[in-house]
């Protein structure tokens, strides 16, 4: 069981899928930008798309 999370984490971070990565830089321009809101709704957006689609 725990060999199985731990390659499906390694899935997650090494092979990002488009909408991953979209996600993730518009939250990392936000936070160099000080734009805390659009960083915040980054990171829900992203907690989203991942209980969806992962």
């Amino acid at each position: 069981m725990a060999q199985e999370i731990v390659a499906g984490l390694r899935r997650l971070l090494n092979n990002r899928c488009a909408e991953c990565t979209a996600i993730k830089r518009r939250r990392a321009q936000a936070i160099r930008d000080k734009d805390m809101t659009t960083a915040a709704a980054a990171a829900t957006a992203m907690g989203r798309h991942q209980r969806a689609v992962h």
